[in-house]
């Protein structure tokens, strides 16, 4: 009991990850929201097979992606921005130019500050794809979506920016980086590599663009070592707590780990 009040009151401050948006209105339209909050229609349909299809597997072991827990995790986890209206991108077949419309001209509303731009901007095919083998089927030049958003990162942690790991559009992919808590605020532009390079694609408002992290800085003990006794111990407990049940239990298998420390 002392020791829990002594970690209580010893305990930094929760840190606090704000986002702040140049533009009210969207903030209120089009917030960024927890990845949690997030669906997506390919895991819904994935869900209502898994539920068909379990109703046949009785007394049968029993898998499906529906339930896999690392997509699971990593859907669920850390924060999402979303295209606050519809944006359509045109490409001529050539591998580098496009062209784009918005419905709202961004730079025009009326924000009563000086951070005005357009939504879409780019970096030309000399910036990255020249040093960079791009997937195949990529624009060389990276669109820029010039969002209204910015975020304060808490001192001592970073905030790393990845593509949607598991999207329903696939035109696009988002570049990845980290942005530095430790140099105050940054904006959330979001570069992204387009797939389409002949015809024009609207990207709907409320597409998710990026999916956001926040990590911690701190070093750690990196260990390499061959396979030893107390790891095939934890691997045999492993395999008995997920294969004793025809549909495997991964809460179960955090539990018994959990008991473990």
């Amino acid at each position: 009991m002392i020791k829990k009040l002594l970690n209580y009151f010893l305990e930094s401050p929760q840190p606090e990850l704000k986002f702040v948006c140049l533009i009210p209105e969207v903030a209120e339209t089009m917030p960024i929201v927890a990845a949690s909050k997030t669906n997506y229609n390919w895991f819904r349909t994935a869900t209502d097979v898994f539920k068909e299809q379990k109703e046949h597997a009785v007394g049968k072991s029993f898998r499906h992606i529906a339930r896999c827990p690392g997509i699971i995790s990593v859907s669920k986890t850390g924060w999402i921005q979303r295209s606050y209206q519809d944006i359509a991108i045109g490409t001529n077949g050539s591998g580098t130019g496009f062209d784009w419309s918005t419905p709202i001209d961004q730079a025009n509303i009326t924000t009563g500050h000086e951070w005005n731009y357009n939504y879409v901007s780019h970096h030309d095919d000399t910036v990255l794809s020249i040093y960079n083998n791009l997937k195949p089927h990529t624009l060389k030049t990276t669109i820029k979506i010039q969002s209204p958003w910015v975020v304060y990162i808490p001192p001592g942690h970073q905030l790393l920016c990845v593509p949607i790991p598991y999207p329903d559009d696939n035109r696009f992919t988002a570049a990845i980086g980290i942005l530095d808590g430790d140099q105050g605020p940054n904006f959330l532009n979001v570069q992204i590599f387009w797939h389409s390079l002949n015809g024009t694609e609207v990207i709907p408002a409320g597409t998710p663009l990026a999916q956001y992290f926040l990590i911690k800085k701190q070093e750690v003990n990196t260990v390499i070592e061959t396979v030893n006794q107390q790891t095939l111990e934890d691997l045999r407990l492993r395999r008995m707590t997920l294969e004793s049940q025809f549909l495997p239990s991964y809460s179960k298998l955090k539990a018994t780990f959990s008991k473990e420390d």
